[in-house]
């Protein structure tokens, strides 16, 4: 009697620990390691504010008048110098790999005047021109990150970056998982 009392016991309390030790496993990992999430999040950050620079602020740079004619190229546009990106694939994995698909879409096929901001001109990476943004204050040569609210699927992310003109000011940006690589869904500036 004794012992099919214990072997009931073990019966019942065994399942109990595995199911219960299932839920902390599950538990654990659904919420991300936010310092994992972190170090996924930096380089997304300088990614965005690279993309900020090149679509929003001000354009990739041209190559210099004396490497090229107007001629060879769409009235309004110039290529680019290859200081930054050799080529409009670069400038394409940049912006695919920092953010969600459908907003890289929207990035990657903005406008100028009705013209594509960059493009791919005989195999040469080119811009429309386009006036700079002088009026933006934000700092971006130094700012820090923070995450929040960190899910295996998703997390915030919290950008402190000084103004030119004093001061800080906070960004906001969402982080999601795709696959196995964590995208940003939007650009924040």
């Amino acid at each position: 009697m004794k012992k099919t009392s214990m072997i009931s016991k073990i019966l019942i309390i065994v399942p109990t620990v595995l199911i219960l030790l299932a839920m902390v496993i599950i538990i654990a990992t659904s919420s991300g390691n936010p310092s994992k999430v972190l170090e996924a999040a930096i380089p997304l950050v300088e990614s965005n504010f690279d993309a900020v620079t090149y679509y929003k602020i001000a354009q990739l740079p041209p190559k210099s008048e004396a490497e090229f004619s107007y001629d060879d190229y769409p009235e309004g546009t110039v290529p680019c110098a290859t200081t930054v990106f050799s080529s409009y694939s670069q400038l394409e994995t940049l912006i695919n790999n920092t953010y969600t698909p459908v907003t890289a879409q929207m990035i990657l096929s903005s406008e100028v005047n009705g013209s594509p901001r960059y493009f791919d001109h005989n195999g040469v990476l080119c811009k429309t021109i386009a006036p700079t943004d002088t009026s933006y204050n934000k700092d971006f040569s130094t700012y820090t990150v923070a995450v929040a609210n960190v899910s295996s699927k998703s997390a915030d992310v919290i950008v402190t970056v000084p103004l030119k003109n004093g001061g800080t000011e906070e960004l906001r940006m969402k982080m999601v998982k795709s696959g196995e690589k964590w995208l940003l869904e939007e650009m924040v500036y």
